[in-house]
């Protein structure tokens, strides 16, 4: 009994698979992790880059909010169902709020600005992340 003990534990048949056994689970998680994370970072750089497409629109001097929004639906490719946009106009005549369609006490026309708000959440395979994007554009 003691020589089949000591045989047994002599034994080295095996050893590589028994520590693969426990490294492989270790690797997959980590795998999917950096997987999961790179998908997020893409879709986030997605949506950032619809933003972009919609300032770029106004900063050509294009005044339609919903064309804008248009273009900054269809530049977002890898948007969720639940995916939303905004945008919202606003004058400033100096550093207060003012009418966009009055000139200012000094007879100029009031700074205009275009606030662009995305939003969305993105589902992985073991995660749920909300995601953000935004700009404002000062276009006069």
């Amino acid at each position: 009994m003691l020589r089949t003990l000591r045989s047994f534990l002599r034994d080295r048949r095996g050893v590589s698979a028994v520590e693969f056994s426990i490294v492989a689970p270790v690797l997959v998680a980590m795998s999917v992790a950096v997987m999961e994370g790179g998908l997020l970072t893409l879709r986030s750089y997605d949506m950032r880059a619809a933003v972009n497409s919609s300032a770029q629109y106004f900063m050509q001097g294009g005044t339609d909010m919903v064309a804008a929004k248009a273009i900054l639906m269809a530049a977002w490719t890898r948007k969720s169902a639940d995916a939303q946009a905004t945008i919202s106009q606003s004058c400033k005549c100096g550093t207060t709020v003012s009418v966009c369609t009055a000139l200012c006490a000094d007879g100029t026309a009031p700074m205009s600005y275009y606030a662009i708000a995305t939003s969305m959440t993105s589902k992985g395979l073991f995660s749920t992340s909300s995601l953000t994007a935004g700009d404002t554009v000062r276009v006069r």
